[in-house]
């Protein structure tokens, strides 16, 4: 199996690359999980949560301030690169995310414009907003699950889930 070819372009929430990320995180890939910091320090472990977690301390330690999101983001997008492609994927293409969006409106008409009640929005709210793969990551920064692309709709629609199985 062919591995991702590494290259010399900055990854990461300002570049203009597709961010990647771990499909199934329970699964080791070959070579295990590792980071190279940006002093060339490299951090091991056996699991890829164990890992953003020693990558967190790491920066921690050295006076490196980023967000637990960010932590995530960065470990996800360099693992993915020297990985194969079947453990990782990047975000939704604009064709996936349209032709998602007019299934969930056809339902959404369908059902006589049913919503969920508030509670149940609050909760898929909350559940999302806690997510490691929701984030600023839409036009302009705005918060949107890596998975699916949504920014929020779905959360209103009973006939949609979430792509993670977390609601």
């Amino acid at each position: 199996m062919a591995t991702k070819e590494a290259s010399d372009e900055k990854i990461g929430p300002d570049s203009e690359k597709d961010e990647l990320f771990i499909i199934n995180k329970h699964r080791v890939p070959p070579g295990g999980y590792y980071f190279i910091t940006e002093t060339g320090f490299k951090i091991e472990n056996s699991g890829l949560d164990g890992l953003k977690t020693k990558v967190a301390h790491y920066y921690e330690q050295n006076g490196i301030k980023k967000s637990p999101k960010e932590v995530d983001r960065s470990v996800e997008n360099q693992v993915c690169e020297r990985i194969p492609s079947e453990f990782c994927q990047g975000p939704p293409s604009a064709a996936r995310k349209a032709k998602t969006f007019s299934e969930a409106m056809i339902k959404f008409a369908m059902s006589g414009f049913e919503t969920v009640d508030e509670e149940t929005y609050n909760q898929r709210f909350e559940t999302c907003d806690s997510c490691e793969h929701y984030g600023p990551n839409g036009l302009f920064g705005l918060a949107n699950c890596r998975l699916c692309g949504c920014y929020g709709l779905k959360l209103f629609l009973p006939s949609q889930t979430c792509p993670a199985d977390k609601w």
